[in-house]
């Protein structure tokens, strides 16, 4: 909604209030206050950040002998690349041959390796970046830049996991348009349907309750174009329409502050918008063994913003609902890419 807000005037600028108290910037991952900077104006002090990686079962792991790569794997468009011999080691089907097997019956899965969904964030922005494709060519533009023949490649991937190597369950498993909105692909993943799903950090807390197995994390895979990660992170903002202008930069002030972020970081709720605390996150999960260390290893990466533009909102909607047909059948992926993008720009234009 950041950019709508901007748009609207809703928020504050802090620029001059953060150099009056002089705060020091430099204490943030540089990515994320660039990410909330428009026109050198600042508009919240950073406070954590996330990326997107592979929650594995770690039981399952060990039942069928898998070792965990050591390095990131990699994909490529063209024969899945060593990413996608990993996932078919990973895919069972129920008479218990591998996807690698000759012996593999794909009418009949007991678990897949993962899962495919049709969502921005955490399902195509990675994989469409690591081909050399944004969603949108730089931040507030009026139309989108993935209906390219390296963006249709990169979904055409993608669709091929569920359809073409049977190491992802159909688009249906993840609901009625693929997108897991009402996280289906955390249930599969509970049910031990899938053995790994893609998401970000913040799912973690509930992810482990809700599982019976050890949970283990691994780096995404990396693409033609390197290694690429979704960075994202939230910022507290003042209404800038607020009659309580003084008391909100205090709270902000505080928010932002090492003393507020080591107390979110050291209670594991979030990874800290300070780098130097970082570890505290990390030790928090630790100490429940679990190492969410990948997450922060990506956050070294190349790094693609959520895409912030007015209007994006209902175009993600948009492009979820254009996708579906190719990601529930996994037949004409250029046809349903070229529509979420006709209907994206639509979207783009008609918010101003």
């Amino acid at each position: 909604m950041i950019a709508s807000w901007l748009k609207d005037g809703v928020m504050e600028d802090l620029t001059s209030k953060i150099k009056a108290a002089g705060i020091n910037l430099n204490q943030y991952l540089p990515t994320l206050v660039s990410l909330h900077t428009f026109n050198g104006k600042l508009y919240g002090l950073p406070k954590d950040w996330d990326t997107i990686a592979y929650f594995y079962n770690a039981d399952y792991f060990a039942q069928h002998h898998i070792k965990v790569p050591t390095a990131p794997l990699t994909w490529n468009p063209a024969d899945g690349g060593t990413w996608l011999t990993f996932l078919k080691e990973l895919t069972y089907d129920t008479s218990g041959h591998n996807a690698l097997s000759p012996s593999f019956n794909p009418d009949s899965v007991a678990t897949y390796a993962t899962d495919s969904p049709n969502e921005m964030q955490w399902g195509f922005e990675p994989y469409l970046a690591e081909n050399g494709v944004k969603l949108i060519p730089q931040p507030y533009a009026k139309s989108v830049s993935f209906n390219t023949p390296a963006g249709v490649q990169a979904f055409q991937f993608l669709v091929n996991m569920m359809y073409k190597w049977h190491v992802a369950p159909p688009g249906s498993a993840l609901g009625t348009d693929a997108a897991a909105n009402n996280n289906e692909d955390q249930t599969l993943f509970a049910k031990g349907k899938v053995a790994m799903i893609e998401n970000g950090d913040w799912v973690t807390a509930g992810l482990q309750q809700e599982v019976k197995f050890k949970l283990g994390v691994l780096p995404a895979p990396c693409g033609p174009q390197g290694c690429w990660t979704v960075l994202n992170g939230l910022i507290d903002s003042i209404n800038a329409h607020s009659p309580n202008q003084d008391a909100a930069w205090q709270i902000e002030q505080w928010l932002g502050s090492p003393q507020s972020q080591r107390i979110m970081g050291s209670g594991g709720y979030i990874w800290p918008g300070i780098p130097t605390l970082d570890p505290l996150f990390a030790s928090a999960w630790q100490a429940h063994s679990l190492n969410m260390t990948p997450f922060d290893t990506e956050s070294k990466w190349h790094v693609v913003y959520w895409p912030v533009t007015p209007g994006m909102n209902q175009a993600q909607l948009d492009i979820a609902n254009q996708l579906a047909p190719a990601y529930l059948s996994g037949r004409n992926v250029a046809q349903a890419v070229a529509a979420a993008a006709n209907q994206a720009n639509s979207d783009l234009a008609s918010a101003g």
